[in-house]
């Protein structure tokens, strides 16, 4: 059978690119530190607890009602992947992958009217869970995460300072009307992308949500938002 591959949450079999097969899952690689001292055998391994991004191939199938339409539909195929942000399967809609570079390979003429292409992704090495990749206010929704460690975003609403506190570690936070602690990226800013970073002294590192339970609290009459960013490996 075939799979869907479903390319910023839109059907690549609806728009008439079927994938050839479900094609191999890589495993990401750990970025691991060696060192070799003369005066030891081997070498000594330090694993830095991050992945490397890794590669995934998915070759398509295409038709076309007329041999003039051949181009066209190639350059539509282009034009999918110039925007590809997110890559799901049809047997696994409950994780995201986030694509980074795609590239479209040489596309073949398998005969008049049917078309053959490859296409290499650059992925990040984490699967994201899908219901992980909104805004949640309830903290009974977000202190949990089955998963692996997480990068979240906090958003505070309010005037002046807060303190946020997660896992017992707490920052100070210069809110003006409202702002964005980004783990991911490390960075403060606000509604509108603006650079905030000098209104609070967090270590971002500190700001992850743990496997298992997690504290999250906001001081005083501020308003928390968090987007979980859940995700395995």
């Amino acid at each position: 059978m075939n799979y869907d591959v479903i390319i910023n949450n839109r059907s690549m079999s609806d728009r008439g690119f079927l994938a050839v097969q479900r094609p191999a899952e890589p495993s990401p690689e750990k970025k691991i530190v060696s060192n070799e001292v003369l005066s030891h055998d081997g070498a000594f391994y330090r694993d830095t607890g991050f992945y490397k991004d890794y590669e995934q191939e998915i070759e398509f199938n295409f038709m076309v009602p007329q041999e003039s339409e051949w181009s066209a539909k190639v350059r539509e195929l282009r034009r999918i992947f110039e925007t590809a942000k997110t890559l799901m399967f049809s047997d696994d809609q409950q994780f995201q992958r986030r694509i980074k570079l795609a590239v479209v390979g040489d596309c073949a003429r398998l005969g008049n009217l049917i078309g053959k292409a490859t296409v290499k992704l650059t992925l990040d090495p984490y699967h994201y869970f899908v219901p992980g990749q909104r805004w949640i206010k309830q903290p009974e929704l977000y202190r949990y995460n089955e998963h692996d460690k997480s990068r979240p975003i906090y958003r505070i609403i309010g005037n002046g300072q807060a303190t946020l506190t997660v896992n017992g570690y707490g920052c100070t936070v210069i809110v003006p009307g409202q702002i964005y602690l980004d783990t991911e990226r490390s960075v403060a800013h606000g509604p509108e992308g603006e650079n905030l970073n000098a209104n609070t002294n967090a270590d971002y590192e500190r700001l992850l949500l743990e496997h298992g339970q997690n504290d999250v609290s906001v001081s005083g009459d501020f308003t928390l938002w968090v987007y979980p960013n859940w995700r395995q490996i």
